[in-house]
Protein backbone atom coordinates (compact mmCIF):
# COMPACT_ATOMS: atom_id res chain seq x y z
CA UNK A 1 0.00 0.00 0.00
CA UNK A 2 1.50 3.27 -1.15
CA UNK A 3 0.35 6.84 -1.57
CA UNK A 4 -0.85 8.07 -4.96
CA UNK A 5 -0.18 11.59 -6.17
CA UNK A 6 -3.31 13.67 -6.56
CA UNK A 7 -4.14 15.22 -9.92
CA UNK A 8 -2.29 18.53 -10.15
CA UNK A 9 -4.49 20.10 -12.82
CA UNK A 10 -7.48 22.37 -12.31
CA UNK A 11 -10.46 20.40 -10.99
CA UNK A 12 -12.80 23.17 -12.10
CA UNK A 13 -11.67 22.71 -15.69
CA UNK A 14 -12.52 19.01 -15.40
CA UNK A 15 -16.03 20.04 -14.30
CA UNK A 16 -16.42 22.43 -17.25
CA UNK A 17 -15.13 19.84 -19.71
CA UNK A 18 -17.62 17.25 -18.43
CA UNK A 19 -20.48 19.74 -18.66
CA UNK A 20 -19.48 20.73 -22.20
CA UNK A 21 -19.82 17.11 -23.37
CA UNK A 22 -23.45 16.91 -22.25
CA UNK A 23 -25.82 16.78 -25.22
CA UNK A 24 -28.82 17.96 -23.18
CA UNK A 25 -28.65 21.76 -23.43
CA UNK A 26 -31.07 22.27 -20.54
CA UNK A 27 -28.86 20.07 -18.35
CA UNK A 28 -25.82 22.04 -19.47
CA UNK A 29 -27.54 25.29 -18.55
CA UNK A 30 -28.43 24.06 -15.06
CA UNK A 31 -24.90 22.81 -14.41
CA UNK A 32 -23.36 26.04 -15.64
CA UNK A 33 -25.82 28.07 -13.57
CA UNK A 34 -24.72 26.42 -10.30
CA UNK A 35 -21.01 26.47 -11.11
CA UNK A 36 -20.18 29.58 -9.03
CA UNK A 37 -21.37 27.71 -5.93
CA UNK A 38 -19.70 24.50 -7.07
CA UNK A 39 -16.44 26.36 -7.49
CA UNK A 40 -16.67 27.67 -3.94
CA UNK A 41 -17.27 24.13 -2.67
CA UNK A 42 -14.23 22.88 -4.58
CA UNK A 43 -12.13 25.53 -2.86
CA UNK A 44 -13.52 24.53 0.54
CA UNK A 45 -12.75 20.86 -0.15
CA UNK A 46 -9.19 21.58 -1.25
CA UNK A 47 -8.49 23.83 1.74
CA UNK A 48 -9.87 21.31 4.21
CA UNK A 49 -8.02 18.36 2.76
CA UNK A 50 -4.76 20.34 2.71
CA UNK A 51 -5.21 20.85 6.47
CA UNK A 52 -6.34 17.23 7.01
CA UNK A 53 -9.71 18.46 8.30
CA UNK A 54 -11.99 17.04 5.62
CA UNK A 55 -13.95 15.36 8.41
CA UNK A 56 -15.49 18.75 9.23
CA UNK A 57 -17.31 18.84 5.88
CA UNK A 58 -21.03 18.07 5.93
CA UNK A 59 -23.83 17.73 3.42
CA UNK A 60 -24.79 20.97 1.71
CA UNK A 61 -28.57 20.91 1.24
CA UNK A 62 -28.58 23.56 -1.47
CA UNK A 63 -27.20 21.02 -3.95
CA UNK A 64 -29.90 18.41 -3.30
CA UNK A 65 -32.21 19.68 -6.10
CA UNK A 66 -29.30 19.18 -8.52
CA UNK A 67 -28.24 15.77 -7.23
CA UNK A 68 -29.05 13.83 -10.40
CA UNK A 69 -27.61 16.53 -12.63
CA UNK A 70 -24.32 16.55 -10.74
CA UNK A 71 -24.09 12.78 -10.48
CA UNK A 72 -24.66 12.50 -14.23
CA UNK A 73 -21.24 14.11 -14.74
CA UNK A 74 -19.56 10.96 -13.42
CA UNK A 75 -19.05 8.18 -15.94
CA UNK A 76 -15.94 6.06 -15.41
CA UNK A 77 -15.67 5.26 -19.12
CA UNK A 78 -16.15 8.84 -20.32
CA UNK A 79 -13.48 10.64 -22.33
CA UNK A 80 -12.99 13.13 -19.50
CA UNK A 81 -12.35 10.51 -16.83
CA UNK A 82 -10.22 8.37 -19.13
CA UNK A 83 -7.98 11.37 -19.55
CA UNK A 84 -7.93 11.98 -15.80
CA UNK A 85 -7.04 8.33 -15.17
CA UNK A 86 -4.15 8.51 -17.60
CA UNK A 87 -2.71 11.58 -15.91
CA UNK A 88 -2.97 9.99 -12.46
CA UNK A 89 -1.41 6.79 -13.81
CA UNK A 90 1.52 8.66 -15.33
CA UNK A 91 2.26 10.20 -11.93
CA UNK A 92 2.13 6.78 -10.23
CA UNK A 93 5.17 4.43 -10.10
CA UNK A 94 4.85 1.65 -12.67
CA UNK A 95 5.10 -1.04 -9.99
CA UNK A 96 1.75 -0.02 -8.46
CA UNK A 97 0.15 1.89 -11.33
CA UNK A 98 -2.59 -0.61 -12.15
CA UNK A 99 -3.13 -2.19 -8.73
CA UNK A 100 -5.70 -0.85 -6.27
CA UNK A 101 -3.76 0.67 -3.39
CA UNK A 102 -6.74 0.43 -1.06
CA UNK A 103 -6.08 -3.33 -0.97
CA UNK A 104 -2.94 -4.06 -3.10
CA UNK A 105 -4.64 -7.30 -4.16
CA UNK A 106 -6.89 -6.44 -7.13
CA UNK A 107 -6.45 -4.39 -10.33
CA UNK A 108 -7.81 -0.84 -10.58
CA UNK A 109 -11.24 -0.95 -12.22
CA UNK A 110 -13.03 2.18 -11.01
CA UNK A 111 -12.80 5.49 -9.20
CA UNK A 112 -13.86 5.58 -5.57
CA UNK A 113 -15.54 8.79 -4.43
CA UNK A 114 -13.77 9.37 -1.13
CA UNK A 115 -16.69 11.58 -0.12
CA UNK A 116 -19.64 9.58 -1.47
CA UNK A 117 -21.53 11.23 -4.29
CA UNK A 118 -24.80 10.19 -2.63
CA UNK A 119 -24.06 12.57 0.27
CA UNK A 120 -21.92 15.07 -1.65
CA UNK A 121 -23.17 15.25 -5.25
CA UNK A 122 -21.22 18.50 -5.70
CA UNK A 123 -18.00 16.45 -5.64
CA UNK A 124 -19.16 13.81 -8.12
CA UNK A 125 -16.40 14.79 -10.56
CA UNK A 126 -14.00 16.71 -8.32
CA UNK A 127 -10.67 15.16 -9.31
CA UNK A 128 -9.25 15.21 -5.77
CA UNK A 129 -12.28 13.25 -4.58
CA UNK A 130 -11.76 10.46 -7.15
CA UNK A 131 -9.32 7.75 -6.06
CA UNK A 132 -8.39 4.82 -8.35
CA UNK A 133 -9.68 1.59 -6.81
CA UNK A 134 -10.91 -1.89 -7.56
CA UNK A 135 -14.62 -2.63 -7.70
CA UNK A 136 -14.36 -4.85 -4.62
CA UNK A 137 -12.96 -2.08 -2.41
CA UNK A 138 -15.38 0.41 -3.94
CA UNK A 139 -18.30 -1.87 -3.12
CA UNK A 140 -17.23 -2.53 0.46
CA UNK A 141 -16.50 1.14 1.10
CA UNK A 142 -19.89 2.14 -0.30
CA UNK A 143 -21.30 5.47 0.96
CA UNK A 144 -20.15 5.29 4.58
CA UNK A 145 -16.92 7.19 5.14
CA UNK A 146 -17.08 8.22 8.82
CA UNK A 147 -18.59 6.80 11.98
CA UNK A 148 -21.20 8.28 14.32
CA UNK A 149 -18.44 9.94 16.31
CA UNK A 150 -17.17 11.82 13.25
CA UNK A 151 -14.07 9.69 12.73
CA UNK A 152 -12.87 8.82 9.23
CA UNK A 153 -13.05 5.13 8.40
CA UNK A 154 -10.77 4.83 5.36
CA UNK A 155 -7.28 5.85 4.32
CA UNK A 156 -7.14 8.69 1.82
CA UNK A 157 -4.46 7.52 -0.60
CA UNK A 158 -3.77 11.08 -1.74
CA UNK A 159 -3.44 12.88 1.57
CA UNK A 160 -2.94 10.47 4.48
CA UNK A 161 0.71 9.61 5.00
CA UNK A 162 0.78 5.83 4.76
CA UNK A 163 3.22 4.50 7.39
CA UNK A 164 6.59 3.36 6.12
CA UNK A 165 6.96 0.91 8.99
CA UNK A 166 5.38 -2.52 9.44
CA UNK A 167 1.88 -2.85 10.81
CA UNK A 168 0.80 -5.94 8.82
CA UNK A 169 1.85 -9.41 9.94
CA UNK A 170 0.79 -12.99 9.38
CA UNK A 171 0.94 -16.27 11.25
CA UNK A 172 1.58 -19.44 9.27
CA UNK A 173 -0.13 -22.64 10.34
CA UNK A 174 -0.81 -26.14 9.08
CA UNK A 175 -4.38 -27.32 8.73
CA UNK A 176 -5.54 -30.86 9.57
CA UNK A 177 -5.31 -31.88 5.91
CA UNK A 178 -1.69 -30.73 5.77
CA UNK A 179 -2.31 -27.53 3.81
CA UNK A 180 -0.46 -24.41 4.90
CA UNK A 181 -2.62 -21.38 5.60
CA UNK A 182 -2.20 -17.83 6.86
CA UNK A 183 -3.76 -15.54 9.45
CA UNK A 184 -3.08 -11.89 8.71
CA UNK A 185 -3.40 -9.33 11.49
CA UNK A 186 -2.47 -5.75 12.36
CA UNK A 187 -0.20 -4.65 15.17
CA UNK A 188 1.53 -1.42 16.10
CA UNK A 189 5.00 -2.29 17.46
CA UNK A 190 6.53 0.71 15.69
CA UNK A 191 4.33 3.29 17.46
CA UNK A 192 2.44 4.66 14.47
CA UNK A 193 0.41 7.73 15.44
CA UNK A 194 -2.71 6.31 17.08
CA UNK A 195 -5.20 8.43 15.13
CA UNK A 196 -3.71 7.21 11.86
CA UNK A 197 -3.41 3.64 13.13
CA UNK A 198 -7.11 3.61 14.03
CA UNK A 199 -7.95 4.67 10.46
CA UNK A 200 -5.70 1.87 9.17
CA UNK A 201 -7.49 -0.63 11.42
CA UNK A 202 -10.91 0.52 10.25
CA UNK A 203 -9.78 0.52 6.61
CA UNK A 204 -8.60 -3.09 6.85
CA UNK A 205 -11.68 -4.24 8.72
CA UNK A 206 -14.28 -2.61 6.46
CA UNK A 207 -12.57 -3.65 3.23
CA UNK A 208 -12.09 -7.24 4.55
CA UNK A 209 -8.43 -6.98 3.70
CA UNK A 210 -6.93 -9.59 6.00
CA UNK A 211 -9.24 -12.27 4.60
CA UNK A 212 -8.73 -11.13 1.01
CA UNK A 213 -4.97 -11.17 1.53
CA UNK A 214 -5.16 -14.63 3.10
CA UNK A 215 -6.94 -16.01 0.04
CA UNK A 216 -4.43 -14.38 -2.29
CA UNK A 217 -1.49 -15.68 -0.24
CA UNK A 218 -2.43 -19.36 -0.48
CA UNK A 219 -0.88 -19.63 -3.95
CA UNK A 220 2.45 -18.30 -2.61
CA UNK A 221 3.13 -21.64 -0.92
CA UNK A 222 3.30 -23.60 -4.19
CA UNK A 223 5.16 -20.73 -5.90
CA UNK A 224 7.84 -20.75 -3.22
CA UNK A 225 8.06 -24.54 -3.23
CA UNK A 226 8.64 -24.39 -6.99
CA UNK A 227 11.32 -21.73 -6.60
CA UNK A 228 13.16 -23.81 -4.02
CA UNK A 229 12.88 -27.00 -6.07
CA UNK A 230 14.22 -25.31 -9.22
CA UNK A 231 17.13 -23.50 -7.58
CA UNK A 232 20.69 -24.80 -7.80
CA UNK A 233 21.73 -22.91 -4.65
CA UNK A 234 22.08 -24.59 -1.28
CA UNK A 235 19.03 -24.31 0.95
CA UNK A 236 20.29 -21.55 3.23
CA UNK A 237 21.28 -19.42 0.23
CA UNK A 238 17.82 -19.91 -1.28
CA UNK A 239 16.19 -18.71 1.95
CA UNK A 240 18.51 -15.69 2.06
CA UNK A 241 17.58 -14.84 -1.53
CA UNK A 242 13.83 -15.13 -0.79
CA UNK A 243 14.25 -12.77 2.14
CA UNK A 244 16.29 -10.31 0.11
CA UNK A 245 13.71 -10.28 -2.69
CA UNK A 246 10.83 -9.82 -0.25
CA UNK A 247 12.58 -6.89 1.40
CA UNK A 248 13.31 -5.29 -1.98
CA UNK A 249 9.64 -5.60 -2.85
CA UNK A 250 8.70 -3.68 0.28
CA UNK A 251 10.44 -0.71 -1.33
CA UNK A 252 8.50 -1.10 -4.58
CA UNK A 253 5.09 -2.06 -3.25
CA UNK A 254 5.00 -0.60 0.25
CA UNK A 255 6.28 -1.56 3.68
CA UNK A 256 3.23 -3.75 4.33
CA UNK A 257 3.01 -5.57 1.01
CA UNK A 258 0.94 -8.68 1.75
CA UNK A 259 2.95 -10.99 -0.53
CA UNK A 260 6.32 -10.09 1.01
CA UNK A 261 4.80 -10.41 4.49
CA UNK A 262 3.70 -13.95 3.61
CA UNK A 263 7.04 -14.91 2.03
CA UNK A 264 9.04 -13.77 5.05
CA UNK A 265 6.68 -15.59 7.39
CA UNK A 266 6.94 -18.80 5.35
CA UNK A 267 10.74 -18.97 5.30
CA UNK A 268 10.76 -18.45 9.08
CA UNK A 269 8.02 -21.01 9.70
CA UNK A 270 8.85 -24.53 10.94
CA UNK A 271 5.65 -25.90 9.34
CA UNK A 272 6.89 -24.77 5.92
CA UNK A 273 10.60 -25.48 6.36
CA UNK A 274 10.02 -29.06 7.55
CA UNK A 275 8.90 -29.92 4.02
CA UNK A 276 12.50 -29.58 2.87
CA UNK A 277 14.25 -31.43 5.66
Amino acid sequence: MKNIKAYVGDSKEVYHAAVARKEDTALQARLNHIFPNIGKQYDIYDNLIACNTLISLYHEASFSPYRQDLQSLYNYDSVILRGLRQKIEKATPASIRYTCQYCTVTPVESFDHYLPKEEFPEYSIHSNNLIPSCKTCNGYKSYVWRDAGGNRLFINLYYDTIPEVRFLFTDVFEEEDGEINFKYYLDNPNAIDLDLYHIVQSHFQRLRLTERMRKAAVSIVSELEGTIAASTLDFSAIIDEVKATANRNFSSYGSNYWKSVAELALVDSPVFLKRFV
